[in-house]
């Protein structure tokens, strides 16, 4: 009961803002509804790991019920008792309906409507067959079994989020908001951790939503604009993260909302879509700090939104002073809050340790350094788009991906680049790495190479004369460039160039316009293609097809004959086992201390309803810890902890358990 009533009191308050906003359409009440909410949850879960109240829904519910109570009683003060009374009167969907049967009978042509009905169709059903996986089998990505889930199981533990000792560093130096979004989530369903897997999957639609919003205001007719969302909603990387509890889409969404708002404030000039900008940039910060670089491109287009008009310099000035102003508010609120005020007291540095930030960037490094091999990355990149991800690595597909990046291969080689080198890499770049469908190795598939960048180069070579679609796409290749020339080659960024989807789809639109029969034969080869490739890796995805498969070199197993501890371990199968003995070892209420080496799978151990209590004894800060009175259980790598006794119990892989004692609690 706690659960649905805080969930209601969560739309209830959000929608009463809205209304205090008078926020007009459908698409600025969806993008702005998610930016509101994720704010709200951002300052409940702040307060309440203040006050060690994190885990307790009662004080989620009384948090929310205070809050609406605020809203109504501004709307009192403001429009009066009776019109405040008329906030709980929904909107009727029938206009939005109507639209839709207007916009598909009058003014779509026979043509688009032949693209578009099954680009719609299967984009739903994609959607489906992905909202199954999420109810029908728990979370499964590295990132969440070793950091994402795993310290949202610490921050119910402590009932805080407060620093703490862990085996791995990523669990207490990653800003906060994501996880507390997860907390919330995984708290009023019930604790049911399949379900926080929604909190991707929602960022996913209203990252669709917003690549419509953005491409009608860049001059995109309505049918432009669903044909660039759609195609976004098959983006194969989009896909693959849509079913995560990683962060990567929640970034998405947040630049999806500051790109719309900023061209939506070009239009009107109201100050409350600048505020709505600057609520973005701060949940984006505080959400993941890669989202520091990708800024760069909200810079350029927002200095285009507020400069280029007709307007008097000393109004332009003005509003980006108040665009500026509310930005740094949001980062003072959401962001410096979320884990850089701690890193820096803790370590002297808002990002964390400084290896931290020198496997991530190249901090220190020469000028000559960074241009050689931010020059290797920006090609590595170009080829790692250059893929068929999704379609399914048989030897067809194997020769076509080769046949396809022959021609580069060859002139990067003439010109004696060595792009497989190991300097500057966090992993060894793959010239022939072969199509993928995983939520870390993926791009954008087809439609990328295929479409996606030929607009965004057209545009800027000016083949395309709209100022919009090349300021978007100017905006793309500067994300770009920033990622080559900021850090090391990481063979699993294509999950930060979900963010860049949202400057680049939505150029693409114009594509419709085209009227030459070639063009539009070579558009409809490239959707059918992409089309199929988007279902293959939803339904053979890598470590988590749908069914069980084998042909060739291709062989799954459908995740629905898992059991949960398979499920969780699907990306790391060398711990299936043991993480299957220590289930069937340790009672579910037992406390554990755990000495395991950094990116371990710590997220099982809690098990299924996070009831045992794990103790972190191997500190990234301060070595290796005593272990606590209170363990009954002591769990570890071998070749790490130096206490080894012959006793213990081998469950597998390098793991070890042992029943704790007073005589075997220390060294011998």
């Amino acid at each position: 009961m706690f659960n649905l009533l805080t969930i209601i009191t969560l739309l209830l308050a959000c929608y009463s803002l809205l209304r205090i906003l008078r926020l007009s359409g459908t698409v600025d009440c969806i993008l702005a509804f998610f930016c509101l909410a994720t704010a709200h949850i951002v300052i409940w879960g702040s307060i309440l790991s203040l006050v060690h109240r994190l885990s307790d829904i009662v004080y989620w519910l009384l948090l929310g019920l205070i809050t609406v109570c605020i809203y109504f009683l501004i709307g009192i003060l403001k429009n009066g008792y009776k019109q405040s009374l008329g906030w709980l009167k929904p909107g009727s969907p029938s206009r939005l309906i109507t639209a839709i049967k207007n916009w598909y009978t009058k003014e779509t042509s026979r043509f688009e409507k032949c693209l578009l009905t099954p680009l719609i169709l299967i984009v739903m059903l994609l959607g489906v067959i992905n909202l199954a996986v999420i109810l029908l089998s728990a979370p499964h990505n590295w990132d969440s079994m070793t950091y994402h889930l795993a310290r949202v199981a610490y921050y119910l533990q402590h009932n805080s989020t407060e620093f703490f000792d862990a085996n791995y560093w990523a669990q207490v130096v990653q800003p906060k908001n994501s996880a507390l979004l997860l907390v919330f989530t995984y708290l009023v369903s019930g604790r049911n951790e399949n379900l926080t897997q929604l909190v991707q999957f929602v960022s996913y639609w209203v990252a669709v939503c917003s690549v419509y919003a953005i491409s009608r205001k860049a001059g995109s007719n309505r049918t432009g604009s669903i044909f660039a969302a759609a195609v976004s909603a098959m983006l194969i990387e989009w896909l693959m993260q849509a079913t995560t509890t990683q962060n990567d889409l929640i970034l998405t969404a947040f630049f999806g909302v500051m790109v719309y708002f900023l061209f939506a404030f070009r239009e009107t000039r109201e100050w409350k879509y600048l505020a709505l900008t600057a609520l973005g940039i701060g949940l984006s910060i505080g959400t993941k700090a890669s989202s520091l670089p990708a800024l760069l491109s909200v810079v350029l287009i927002a200095l285009y939104a507020i400069f280029r008009s007709k307007i008097n310099l000393r109004r332009q000035f003005g509003d980006f002073c108040i665009l500026a102003s509310c930005t740094l508010a949001a980062i003072c609120l959401f962001a410096l809050p979320s884990g850089y005020i701690e890193n820096y007291l803790a370590f002297g540095n808002p990002s964390g340790p400084n290896s931290v930030t020198e496997i991530h960037t190249f901090e220190g490094q020469p000028v000559g350094y960074i241009a050689k091999n931010g020059t290797r990355n920006l090609l590595r990149y170009g080829f790692d788009f250059l893929s068929l991800d999704g379609l399914p690595p048989i030897n067809p597909i194997r020769e076509i991906q080769t046949w396809l990046r022959f021609l580069p291969k060859e002139i990067v080689s003439g010109l004696g680049l060595s792009l497989d080198t190991y300097e500057a890499t966090r992993a060894p770049f793959e010239m022939q790495k072969m199509p993928t469908a995983h939520e870390d190795n993926s791009y954008w598939g087809i439609f990328g190479f295929g479409l996606v960048w030929i607009v965004v180069l057209l545009s800027l070579f000016g083949a395309i004369k709209s100022t919009d679609i090349r300021v978007l796409s100017l905006a793309a290749v500067v994300f770009l460039i920033a990622q080559a020339y900021l850090g090391p080659y990481d063979p699993w960024r294509g999950r930060y160039f979900t963010v860049c989807a949202v400057f680049a789809v939505p150029t693409i639109g114009i594509f419709l316009r085209a009227k030459n029969r070639f063009v539009r034969a070579y558009l409809v080869i490239i959707v059918l293609i992409g089309s199929l490739s988007a279902t293959s890796a939803v339904v053979l995805r890598s470590n988590s097809s749908l069914v069980t498969f084998n042909y060739q070199e291709l062989h799954t197993t459908s995740i629905f004959t898992m059991d949960r501890i398979q499920q969780l371990t699907r990306n790391r199968t060398a711990y299936t086992e043991p993480l299957e003995a220590f289930d069937r070892l340790v009672p579910g209420d037992a406390t554990v201390a755990v000495f395991l080496n950094e990116n371990s799978f710590e997220y099982p151990l809690f098990g299924e309803y996070l009831t045992r209590t794990i103790l972190p004894i191997n500190s990234f800060t301060k070595g290796r810890q005593p272990i606590p009175s209170s363990a009954d259980y002591l769990l570890y790598t071998q070749n790490g902890f130096p206490c080894t006794l012959t006793d213990d119990v081998h469950l597998g892989a390098d793991w070890y358990l042992r029943r704790l004692t007073d005589t075997n609690r220390g060294c011998p």
